[in-house]
């Protein structure tokens, strides 16, 4: 398995792993000891002396202890269109840990927008979050924006 030319030796090598490597075609195993890479790509993954085998000069070689290594991951549910659009213009929950608080943050928002302006709460937010342990109901939006249609990422309108 090891190849000794320039442009195939390692840069990188992690060893003593649990390398998971999600491979498909059924010629590499789903799992191995070490992985050697070089300028970001995967090389190889086989045995750890495998991998040392294929050692540049300068390679850094880290030793993972027994951890599982898995390939890069890639977040790749994004909301560019609505961050680039209307960001400014939302109110996020995230940091709310009151519901009193974010219904504030709601009312402040509709006298900044004025009459029949959305009043939109987005971001990561739970009932958990909450003390009170539940989300908004229609009559806390109406409460607290009665002159405003508002929508929170779990469905609930504000407008009657």
């Amino acid at each position: 398995m090891a190849r000794t030319s320039t442009q195939h030796t390692a840069d990188l090598i992690v060893l003593n792993g649990n390398v998971v490597t999600v491979a498909q075609n059924g010629a590499t195993p789903p799992r191995a000891r070490a992985v050697a890479i070089r300028a970001g790509r995967v090389l190889a993954v086989g045995a750890d002396d495998e991998m040392r085998a294929l050692a540049a000069a300068d390679v850094q070689i880290v030793n993972v202890e027994g951890r599982t290594v898995i390939p890069g991951l890639n977040e790749s549910h994004l909301h560019r269109l609505r961050a680039g659009l209307t960001w400014n213009e939302e109110v996020g929950w995230e940091q709310v840990r009151e519901m009193d608080s974010g219904l504030r943050m709601l009312r402040d928002d509709a006298t900044r927008k004025g009459p029949d302006a959305w009043i939109r709460v987005v971001g990561c937010w739970h009932p958990g979050q909450f003390a009170e342990r539940r989300t908004p109901t229609r009559e806390d939006l109406h409460e607290f924006a009665p002159e405003n249609p508002s929508t929170c990422n779990n469905g609930t309108t504000g407008r009657s």
